[in-house]
């Protein structure tokens, strides 16, 4: 016997969409309610409420085997069941469902679930839910049979329609609402399957598996297709449908409804477009960045180094020492442009999924040190004092020396521009608690409000008190740029800021990454 998907829950049960968690967790000690979790990899019950021992006599220890729930499903309601709440969950749809399951003392029991799908801040997901007993209400269903009458007076009182089809699958009524939503004469389908009156322009794999449920008398939800009205507008629907079937549980036929979802689909097309356009101007400039960063950098390579003879003086003296000055303003103008230049280049780079890594064992004691090094002059001129806490002991991190100098280059230059005299930048590097590397790099700068930080992870984005440096020594490329860095070698980056006192970015590498 299949039963229903979905039917009229009691008064009191609780339904998917108020199933909160807070919810969920006053319903534990409800009388007729088991309360569950579960997770939706494994299928394995998390947690179960005491509830479910008297209800259906197992211990609760039992719950928490693998395929327990399975098990003891009735036989003939077994497989769509388990295979209804798989697929849902594939889909990441909440769902209910009405089934039977065999209690410890042998008897069958009618229960409904509820289930909602939840993802957890880590990409676990979990499924939590719960069982009624509806034992009870199924037993006066069945003695007092269905009320026709009630159903129609539903289906002419709803917003969409609702149709029904006999125990061969064909079309056996449709509420008034049909031919009003879908453009179609209602004696163009009565009488006929849907096998023989076809969904014109369907997607053919949509199609295969729409005929394949209705053939094996399985519930359905969101088969969606479009229908060309006469007028020439176009109207998408979406069916669901549940079997029927009478008390010695023969199928009967099917029940369902039909809603109209054009604005949604309407929308759903625009949103797809724009995204398309969108990734089309993304791969547009960043092929023209690739490309205009090659261009100007062989050029200004020439500007660099006539520049640094001119500052050596290495063909004789120029006499005016103003010469030399300009000369080393030239040269030191150009490499900074140089370094945007590059900048620039890895951006598009990135973005054209075009970074090429070349991953090794690092001793990141050793490159932090070296980049405390590089940027030592800097800091002194700006009066900030920097600081290095990496234990000789850390495991060695697995990727791109030249790209994690990059990362912790880039991470110290914005520490140090964004700190007044006087400030400090502290960079550390320990093992995590689940045994990854963390790269922190702190300060005592300007800081930012939360509201900004998305902002400031953003390429070319500048923020407004970003006036607190010299226009010509940023182009907001710093934070982007090394949150691609990072990521491309399989870390994430996170960033704490306030306004007025400072701001800490986390480097995270995965255990994976660190080798010992």
């Amino acid at each position: 016997m299949k039963p229903s998907i979905g039917g009229d829950p009691d008064e009191d049960a609780p339904t998917s969409a108020g199933l909160s968690e807070d919810r969920f967790r006053n319903l534990v000690e409800s009388p007729n309610i088991i309360a569950w979790e579960l997770d939706a990899e494994t299928f394995v019950f998390n947690y179960v409420s005491p509830r479910a021992e008297e209800i259906l006599g197992y211990p609760v220890d039992e719950w928490f085997g693998v395929g327990f729930w399975a098990e003891h499903i009735h036989p003939d309601d077994r497989d769509w069941a388990v295979d209804f709440c798989v697929s849902a969950t594939a889909r990441r749809e909440d769902h209910e469902f009405e089934y039977r399951m065999i209690t410890a003392d042998g008897e069958e029991l009618w229960l409904r679930d509820i289930v909602t799908v939840h993802t957890e801040p880590d990409g676990s997901v979990l499924l939590r839910g719960v069982m009624i007993d509806i034992s009870e209400q199924k037993s006066a269903e069945r003695a007092a049979g269905e009320s026709n009458a009630r159903f129609r007076d539903f289906a002419e009182a709803a917003q969409d329609y609702f149709w029904e089809m006999d125990a061969d699958l064909r079309f056996s009524f449709f509420s008034d609402r049909f031919t009003e939503i879908s453009g179609v004469p209602q004696e163009t389908l009565l009488g006929k399957t849907r096998e023989e009156t076809g969904v014109p322009g369907v997607d053919p794999n949509i199609w295969t598996t729409h005929l394949d449920n209705l053939a094996n008398h399985r519930p359905f939800r969101n088969f969606v297709h479009s229908r060309a009205k006469d007028d020439g507008s176009t109207v998408w629907l979406s069916i669901n449908g549940r079997p029927i079937f009478d008390a010695e549980g023969q199928f009967t036929g099917y029940r369902g409804s039909a809603s109209d979802i054009t604005d949604r689909m309407t929308a759903e097309q625009a949103l797809v477009a724009a995204k398309e356009e969108a990734d089309l101007a993304n791969r547009t400039k960043s092929e023209f960045l690739a490309h205009m960063s090659h261009e100007l950098r062989t050029p200004l390579n020439s500007i660099i180094g006539f520049a640094e003879i001119l500052d050596r003086q290495m063909f004789g003296d120029m006499g005016d020492q103003r010469y030399v000055r300009y000369a080393r303003d030239i040269r030191q103008s150009g490499r900074h442009l140089l370094d945007l230049i590059n900048d620039l280049l890895d951006v598009a780079r990135i973005e054209a999924g075009q970074l090429q890594l070349s991953e090794t064992e690092l001793d990141l004691p050793e490159i932090i040190q070296a980049c405390t090094r590089m940027v030592e002059t800097r800091a002194a001129d700006a009066g900030v004092s920097v600081l290095a806490e990496a234990p000789v002991t850390l495991p060695k991190l697995y990727a791109d020396e030249v790209r994690m100098k990059q990362v912790v280059l880039n991470l110290l230059d914005n520490a140090i521009k964004y700190s007044p005299a006087g400030g400090a930048v502290t960079v550390r590097a320990h093992t995590t608690s689940l045994g990854g590397l963390e790269v922190r790099v702190s300060d005592t700068g300007v800081g930012m409000a939360s509201t900004e930080i998305p902002r400031a992870l953003e390429p070319f984005q500048r923020l407004e008190h970003d006036a607190h440096v010299d226009d010509a020594s940023s182009v907001g490329l710093g934070l982007a740029l090394v949150k691609a860095l990072v990521e491309g070698q399989g870390g994430l980056m996170e960033v704490q800021s306030t306004l007025g006192k400072g701001t800490t970015v986390r480097v995270t590498f995965p255990p994976e990454r660190a080798r010992t």
